[in-house]
């Protein structure tokens, strides 16, 4: 759901991330961890692009970390954040 540039919401995902996008008087992405962090202890996510500006945004939400995946392959992701972390 967070992942990508948005084009197709464009021109408001060239002023904020897709994630961001205005849903119900919050963002599209707070809808979902506020319904995640309650079963979930440790909430990790990946950014992208305009990722400082969600960064914030996400652990303003309660996020407890958040990597930069801008530029990078799922590939690269998967090993740096989830395989790394779980040796």
């Amino acid at each position: 759901m967070a992942a990508g540039r948005g084009t197709r919401m464009a021109p408001l995902t060239h002023i904020i991330p897709k994630p961001m996008a205005p849903l119900w008087g919050s963002t599209l992405i707070a809808h979902g961890i506020q319904k995640l962090l309650p079963h979930i202890p440790h909430l990790h996510i990946t950014v992208g692009y305009k990722g400082a500006e969600l960064a914030k945004h996400v652990i303003e939400l309660g996020v407890h970390s958040v990597f930069n995946t801008e530029g990078k392959g799922n590939s690269w992701w998967i090993f740096n954040t989830l395989m790394k972390k779980s040796r």
